[in-house]
């Protein structure tokens, strides 16, 4: 007998690598039925092989046919006989009760000759669905569930898991242009200040330690001095209000695009100073920034996980990143492979890839941020959270848009050893 592992009208047998069974088919000319998965715990008199010639043993898995027609045992559909067990293929042991076939779910089941056993192989992967109101089968060396779908997911996360190994291990490669003590001094200073997230001019020094240059910009106290920015950045600007408190700028109406030139930006930022002020937010500054190039809008982000330290993410970015959701998320240290892969794993990837005639973007600039951002977070674990958004990747490099940093006092991971 066979331990029992699904019910008939739930099927779900996914097959990797050779097709072991083809499913609802004809096989030698014997209809095969209901699709069934178990755990050999005993062997009749004389069975050596399954039905396709394969060696037999206990605690082997298996798949077989449930209620395949018989040509020699009609009984069997109304209820089995003792003559009828001796001529079984694979079972557990002697009864003379048969409570499956009686409606009544048992432990074990007997399996026919003409039921067309198959050993699974080791290097395929076997899943079982059991669809019970008591509980799930418990088969031992086969992982049962109680829904299909369930059971698809489960199937799901071991094959990413599986490419995860085969993939190569790549390098945590030594980057130029770091003064990691410089950057150290930077979040010291700010944590003695009491600091959360850091101001503008602290975040941009930050990032600068690493190699990591956003556009070129200003940061200045008034309207008018907003104005006098603009002139030496030369060509249009965008402007943006920084006020405590103030984390989505776009929402709150703190940005301003492609301003041509001074009278253009002094409007704009007295224009943004009465909204704010109209909403209960008090500018206390204003970056001038120069335009970034046209190209496609990513985010880099990290959040320091309590129990697996940095975890670094890479997906479209701008206004839409939280309608997108379209992420590729890591543990640092990123190696090279890691910087290659992200940006490719992702659905809008063909942005970046020169979709519909665009000029493809730089991804080299972009995998050199992330292994940038990855070595920033590694050596300092005071960063608690770290946004870049947007990106703007274009032919010729990135531009960091816009940088969000906030510190705290480092904390031990609650799960030891998990990196």
């Amino acid at each position: 007998r066979v331990t029992r592992a699904n019910i008939c009208g739930s099927d779900l047998h996914i097959w990797r690598g050779d097709g072991l069974l083809r499913g609802l088919a004809r096989e030698d000319g014997r209809q095969i039925g209901h699709e069934m998965t178990g755990v050999v715990h005993a062997l009749g008199s004389g069975v050596t092989t399954d039905w396709a010639g394969r060696p037999l043993a206990t605690g082997d898995r298996v798949v077989y046919q449930y209620f395949a027609p018989c040509r020699r045992c009609r009984p069997c559909l109304r209820g089995m006989t003792e003559a009828c067990v001796n001529s079984f293929r694979v079972f557990l042991g002697k009864t003379t009760e048969f409570p499956y076939f009686r409606g009544a779910y048992g432990d074990y089941f007997y399996v026919h000759p003409e039921m067309a056993v198959f050993r699974v192989p080791d290097h395929v992967t076997a899943l079982s669905v059991f669809m019970s109101a008591e509980r799930v089968a418990d088969l031992g060396r086969i992982p049962s569930y109680g829904f299909p779908e369930e059971a698809a997911r489960a199937l799901s996360h071991a094959a990413r898991y599986a490419t995860c190994r085969r993939a190569p291990e790549g390098r945590v490669p030594d980057l130029p242009g770091v003064d990691a003590d410089a950057a150290k001094g930077v979040i010291a200073t700010a944590l003695a200040a009491g600091t959360g997230w850091l101001e503008p001019a602290a975040g941009l020094q930050l990032l600068a330690c690493y190699g990591i240059s956003p556009i070129e910009s200003r940061i200045v106290a008034t309207p008018l001095e907003a104005a006098r920015a603009a002139v030496h950045l030369e060509g249009p600007v965008a402007l943006k209000a920084i006020a405590p408190g103030l984390l989505h700028k776009t929402e709150a109406g703190a940005v301003r695009l492609g301003l041509p030139d001074r009278k253009a930006v002094l409007r704009a930022a007295e224009a943004m100073d009465e909204a704010l002020q109209g909403n209960g937010l008090a500018p206390t500054a204003y970056l001038v920034q120069k335009m970034a190039p046209a190209g496609v809008e990513m985010l880099v982000g990290v959040v320091n996980d309590p129990s697996f330290g940095p975890v670094i993410a890479c997906g479209a970015g701008g206004t839409a990143t939280e309608l997108l959701k379209d992420v590729a998320v890591r543990i640092t240290p990123l190696t090279e492979e890691d910087a290659r892969t992200m940006p490719r794993s992702l659905a809008t990837f063909p942005l970046l890839d020169g979709y519909r005639g665009a000029p493809k973007a730089d991804l080299g600039a972009l995998e050199q941020l992330l292994l940038r951002v990855s070595a920033l977070v590694e050596s300092n674990p005071e960063i608690a959270e770290l946004d870049l958004n947007p990106v703007i990747v274009h032919p010729h490099g990135v531009a960091v848009v816009d940088a969000r940093i906030r510190l705290q006092e480092p904390v031990q991971p609650a799960l030891p050893g998990t990196r």
